[in-house]
């Protein structure tokens, strides 16, 4: 990644490694799988404020070609047939043209990813975009410039079967538009989050996570979703949070592969922003030169209350065991920690006799479990 595109813009550099590590893990699961098919349907593809105007390297769709075409050559090399779609869409005439001459220009530079380029607003072409992505797996962005565009009837004819949702929840958008009620803002949350959900919150102030809370609501009760996670991204000059991404998944490896790119991406973030305060590139009290950044924040607590989340959540599997994998994602989904460090949790549980060691059954010297290792909770038993 060309640190030079993003001079002064380091959330949307860490918005965009996020996005990369994130497609590319996740293209290598779905094509080296059975599935051997996805679509990436960008809706609000731009461009817009790229610094590259050659390759378009720091926008969205350019990441998009660049990370799933080496994925479908790298698998090709090995054997395997793939087959990879891009569908971007883009409401402005003046930044849709631009995407279609990009495409046209270098279309042979990206052999192993069919490309499609629509023109118009997001929920007016959303059943154009499900028509074109006949493909068994999809991966979709939504990515506006401000909150409006994606009405939760549009995230339902394109968020379909096997899907995963990347959504960018603006903060200080929010704040404006939906604090205080009024007519507006009961048709807008109508619109984002559905009647349902909206109708509880139409008679009272509502705090920007209260929003965003909702909007999680909305991910696993309209479109189905079994996990909904948000990673939180700053706004470099004035310390605070200034967009969450937020994913919808209903695989347990989704959360996984999320949580990992998170744990990559958001840290070197906060460290860059950081080193820009201690060279007094940015104003900040002195005792909050080297603080860090929401992310690293919520991880540290998170951390801290790892030992009393694992066992909470262990104590429900007496009578309804589950996988280590859908364990840990359960606890992933909303806390900002890795398998290997629920592995260690839940191993120190099973040594104190409070769960079922059942993963020595698959190998006897095993010191903690794996994906599909069972977690039951034995401790009620002791006397």
């Amino acid at each position: 990644m060309d640190e030079s595109f993003y001079n002064e813009r380091e959330q949307t550099k860490a918005k965009h490694d996020l996005l990369r590590r994130y497609l590319e893990r996740f293209a290598y699961k779905i094509l080296g799988s059975g599935w051997q098919a996805l679509d990436f349907i960008d809706g609000f593809s731009g461009p817009w404020e790229n610094k590259d105007q050659t390759r378009f390297r720091d926008t969205s769709f350019g990441i998009a070609l660049e990370t799933l075409n080496m994925v479908a050559a790298n698998l090709s090399e090995r054997g395997k047939a793939v087959q990879v779609r891009c569908i971007f869409n883009e409401k402005d005439p003046a930044a849709a043209k631009d995407l279609a001459d990009f495409v046209a220009r270098v279309r042979p530079d990206f052999p192993h990813v069919e490309v499609h380029t629509l023109t118009g607003a997001f929920d007016e072409n959303a059943s154009a975009i499900d028509s074109l992505a006949t493909h068994p797996f999809r991966l979709v962005l939504v990515d506006p410039t401000g909150w409006t565009g994606f009405p939760i009837e549009a995230l339902k004819t394109v968020c379909k079967g096997r899907c995963e949702l990347i959504l960018n929840f603006m903060h200080n958008y929010i704040a404006w538009h939906f604090a205080n009620p009024s007519l507006n803002r009961e048709r807008w949350l109508t619109e984002l989050i559905g009647a349902e959900l909206a109708a509880p919150l139409h008679s009272r102030e509502l705090s920007v996570e209260e929003v965003r809370d909702a909007v999680l609501a909305m991910l696993k009760a309209e479109l189905g979703f079994a996990y909904a996670c948000h990673s939180p991204i700053e706004m470099v000059k004035k310390r605070r949070l200034h967009f969450s991404m937020i994913y919808g998944t209903s695989a347990a490896d989704g959360v996984f592969v999320l949580r990992e790119a998170e744990k990559k991406a958001l840290p070197d973030h906060e460290w860059k922003v950081n080193d820009r305060r201690a060279r007094g590139q940015l104003s900040m009290f002195e005792d909050e030169e080297h603080s860090p950044g929401p992310y690293g924040t919520l991880r540290s607590r998170h951390l801290e209350d790892l030992p009393a989340l694992v066992t909470k959540l262990a104590r429900q599997t007496k009578d309804a065991p589950l996988s280590f994998k859908r364990f840990a994602a359960t606890v992933m989904e909303k806390h900002y920690v890795s398998p290997t460090e629920i592995k260690e949790k839940v191993g120190e549980l099973a040594k104190q006799g409070l769960i079922k060691p059942t993963w020595k059954t698959r190998k006897e010297k095993a010191r903690v479990p794996d994906g599909g290792d069972l977690i039951v909770w034995i401790g009620d038993e002791i006397t």
